[in-house]
């Protein structure tokens, strides 16, 4: 029969284990939130800036037809052609940004995450900072 000080430090041991075992399933956790809001990310820049690219820059909606307005006292031009060129390419930068700001706050637990999670975090990082070198040459 283990005396008082055996079994409190068999106590221990076992809450030290429990708590690595714990720790380590947060850091399994971390690994997969990181890995798809990285890819998730990602994708959002790629879709926005190849609907850009498929347009040519140029997504305007409308018909063109511009009118003259007067008011009384002043006049107006106003057309009802509506571009959403830069609200597209915005979401591209803003996801690509996002996506190298999530990566890099990863970076110092790098080395414990899985191999594929590591992989995605990194391969979508060096993809959104070519999405965002590509966006401001393209546009």
């Amino acid at each position: 029969m283990p005396d008082e000080t055996e079994q409190a430090y068999i106590k221990q041991k076992a809450a030290e284990g429990a708590l690595a075992e714990l720790i380590e399933a947060e850091a399994r956790a971390f690994a997969r939130r990181a890995a798809l809001s990285c890819l998730v990310l990602c994708m959002v820049g790629v879709m926005a800036f190849g609907l850009c690219l498929v347009s040519g820059f140029d997504l305007s909606f409308g018909d063109g037809n511009v009118a003259m307005r007067n008011d009384g006292s002043r006049v107006s031009a106003t057309s009802s052609v509506v571009d959403v060129t830069l609200l597209v390419a915005g979401i591209a930068a803003a996801a690509f940004a996002a996506n190298l700001i999530v990566g890099s706050g990863t970076l110092p637990s790098l080395r414990r995450m899985r191999q594929s999670s590591s992989s995605v975090v990194i391969l979508t990082v060096i993809g959104s900072a070519a999405g965002l070198v590509a966006l401001v040459v393209a546009g």
